[in-house]
């Protein structure tokens, strides 16, 4: 079988062992975790830095010969400038390799500024904001994009037979994001929006609101909130103004049917309907052992999409060792130097027509000043990956790589 150089997604955790380990490093990485540990989207950063503790307990705490040393700094909430201000502490006193963690798009934009102007490698395990990683050249996300979600699942609410839909979202980045998305996929099919709400990110009442939509008594009801106790609220609050979901449908992203979510809406939550890019009951192999070493570890609770945006999933035997290369960005891809680590491979191959070849350069460089050493990747299994997924991701990937080779040949200089 052919060997050859592919562009491979990293999962979080793998990527930020990773991205620390150089030619000159020193012997412990630090990794500074900025999240929010109080307030009301604690339980966020509980179910992703558990899933980073499960990790560790399975995989050891070292790689490639360095210890790995995790800082953790709480916002307590959405707090930018305390984002900021915590992500220069870690670079300037704590003197972390980088930076992860941001379960909020607010303090992922605003620690990305620190990233950028320190040149300090960053990983966003969450926030799911598509402009995210614009905000420094040094930034990878190892989660999702908000659009890729929502724009799917507005094409297919109309495909399902819905025709008109009043929305209700968070009123920050994410928020917007999901509406926008939702907004094109829905109508650029036919469908109708007949109204649209946005609320503050951090309100405890949605009662108001959830009114102001049951008086258009709407065909059904699309709502975007971020997770943590906000899921549950705006669940309830649709019970106690009589919104039947089995009368008026009603739409959301994942965070709204997520375990506790539902234990505390009861009944009130059958018959909604979401979309998510992870479920727990997913019937593989690889997700069954996760789920019952996290229900082992934490007590009988399931991982969720916090618990898996920080590298605990991985791929199967023969394709848990490569060589990385080089990095692209907005295809959610992080290559950096030849260390052997845990990848997962999850790849939105329509992301590829944004990169950027002057990004590319630019890290590149950015990477070489650095002692970041690049080396060739070779894949010996090709067969171990879905055929299918790998076959649609080739053509896309042997265009980067070349257009890679052209950089480090000086032919292109254009973006």
């Amino acid at each position: 079988m052919r060997m050859r150089s592919m562009l491979i997604v990293l999962s979080g955790l793998a990527a930020a062992l990773l991205a620390a380990s150089s030619v000159n490093a020193q012997q412990t990485v630090k990794i500074g975790l900025i999240m929010p540990y109080s307030g009301q989207f604690a339980d966020t950063a509980t179910q992703m830095d558990n899933a980073i503790k499960l990790y560790m307990k399975q995989k050891g705490d070292a790689v490639a010969g360095k210890k790995i040393e995790i800082i953790r700094k709480d916002t307590g909430g959405v707090a930018p400038d305390v984002a900021k201000r915590l992500a220069q502490e870690l670079v300037v006193r704590d003197k972390v390799d980088l930076l992860a963690g941001f379960i909020l798009t607010p303090n992922a934009l605003a620690a990305g500024d620190v990233s950028a102007e320190a040149k300090k490698f960053m990983v966003v395990m969450n926030a799911a904001t598509a402009i995210i990683t614009t905000k420094s050249a040094y930034m990878v996300r190892t989660s999702v994009t908000v659009p890729q979600l929502n724009e799917t699942f507005g094409t297919w609410a109309y495909k399902s037979g819905i025709r008109k839909v009043y929305t209700m979202v968070s009123d920050y980045g994410p928020g917007h994001d999901a509406e926008q998305g939702f907004h094109r996929g829905f109508k650029d099919a036919g469908g109708e929006i007949t109204g649209s709400v946005r609320f503050p990110v951090a309100t405890p009442d949605f009662s108001a609101f959830v009114q102001r939509a049951k008086d258009l008594n709407p065909e059904a009801i699309y709502v975007w909130v971020p997770g943590g106790v906000q899921p549950a609220a705006i669940g309830k609050a649709l019970a106690e103004r009589g919104i039947d979901p089995r009368k008026t449908k009603i739409l959301g992203q994942g965070e709204l049917t997520e375990d506790e979510a539902r234990k505390s809406m009861g009944d009130a939550s059958i018959g909604i309907i979401t979309v998510y890019h992870y479920d727990h009951n997913h019937d593989s192999a690889l997700n069954r052992e996760f789920v019952k070493a996290f229900n082992e570890a934490y007590g009988g609770r399931n991982p969720n999409i916090y618990a898996i945006g920080d590298g605990t999933i991985t791929l199967p035997a023969g394709w848990r060792t490569v060589l990385i290369q080089d990095f692209v960005n907005n295809l959610g891809i992080v290559l950096w130097t030849s260390v052997i680590l845990t990848v997962f491979l999850d790849v939105f191959v329509d992301e590829a027509e944004k990169q950027s070849v002057a990004r590319l350069k630019a890290l590149e460089k950015a990477l070489t000043a650095q002692g970041y050493r690049l080396e060739p990747v070779e894949i010996k299994d090709e067969a171990a990956v879905t055929a299918a997924k790998l076959d649609a991701l080739m053509a896309k990937v042997d265009a980067l790589q070349a257009e890679v080779a052209a950089l480090r040949e000086g032919k292109t200089t254009s973006s």
